[in-house]
Parts: structure tokens; sequence; C-alpha cells
């Protein structure tokens, strides 16, 4: 049942990337948290936002799709021993618009992370408990990567993983957009 959520999800998302609107992150995020409510009320997740960029030139919903994901991965790949803490922030440099999640789960071995995003990937000890097919970081690299985007992972294991989506910012020149970094 999972798996066809997550295609149906990945689906009906490309309905949604022509990035002409604005997202109100500060919104998304209190959407993925009443999605996520019973979850994170079960676990006691602690949530921090630090938000410098309170809007973002992408669909609410891709973004909608790819916090959910990433804020679900964080608490179900926390040791249970542990508090899930989750931190988002927003920052924006001179030619980009950044959003960093960071987390204290289990992390990711670092032979491991080149290999995160593709399909049907799981290397977690808690892939037992945890229920997934692989296909979540999948969706979300192909939605940043869709909207003009990056996305880095930096991991420790035992300590936690961040995560780095950056969207170069385009400007108008005479009609049509251009990406404002210069080479």
């Amino acid at each position: 049942m999972q798996i066809i959520r997550e295609l149906l999800d990945f689906s009906s998302s490309k309905q949604h990337m022509n990035g002409s609107e604005l997202a109100d992150l500060d919104q998304v995020t209190d959407n993925c948290v009443r999605m996520l409510e019973s979850e994170m009320h079960v676990k006691n997740v602690l949530l921090n936002r630090q938000y410098n960029l309170a809007k973002l030139r992408i669909s609410k919903f891709v973004l909608q799709q790819i916090l959910s994901n990433l804020i679900s991965n964080a608490i179900k790949y926390c040791p249970p021993e542990r508090q899930p803490i989750i931190e988002i922030s927003s920052y924006q440099t001179q030619n980009a618009d950044y959003i960093e999640i960071k987390d204290n789960g289990a992390g990711i071995v670092k032979s491991k992370i080149a290999h995160i995003f593709d399909l049907h990937s799981r290397f977690h000890k808690q892939t037992l408990i945890a229920k997934g097919d692989g296909i979540g970081l999948f969706n979300v690299k192909n939605l940043v990567e869709k909207n003009g985007g990056n996305i880095t992972v930096t991991s420790q294991e035992n300590i936690g993983t961040q995560i780095k989506i950056e969207f170069i910012r385009h400007v108008e020149i005479e009609g049509h957009h251009e990406n404002s970094t210069i080479s």
C-alpha cells in the first residue's frame, strides 16, 4: 500500500512543477506536521524551525512532498532510545535559496551516502522496523531536480543527517529567464 501511495504522489507531483507559485515555507511545514501528527506525537518529536527565507518559488504541493518525506525519514530512522530532534532552516545567498533539514537520527554510513537516492535503496538496521520501499528519497531527488535544484547529504553514523536543498534563483532578462549565476 505504501509503494502505491508513493508512486501516486510522484505521478501527481509531476503535474505541479511549473515553478511559478510562491510557497510559504511555514505554511507548508505546518501541513507536513498535520500529516505526520500521530507519528510525531508517538515519538515525541521536537521540530525546530528557523526560516530566514519565508517563501520559495516552487509549487506548494511539490515542496510538501519533499518536506514530508524528509521529516518522515528523520522520525523513522531515529533510534528508539533517542528523542527525535529535527531542525529545518532556510536562507538565501545572492544566487540561490536553500532549505536544510538536520536530524539526530541513526545517520548513514559514509560509503552508502552516494546511493541513498537510488530507487529502492534502504541501508538502516531499522529497516526491519521502519516501513518503506526505498522510493521516497528517489522521489525527493527527482522533485528537487525537476524544479532546478540540487540536493546534498552529509551524515555521521549514530549522530544524524543533514540534507541541503539548493534552488538557483532565476532572473527575468528581456522577457526570458536566465540563471542568476555568472560564469
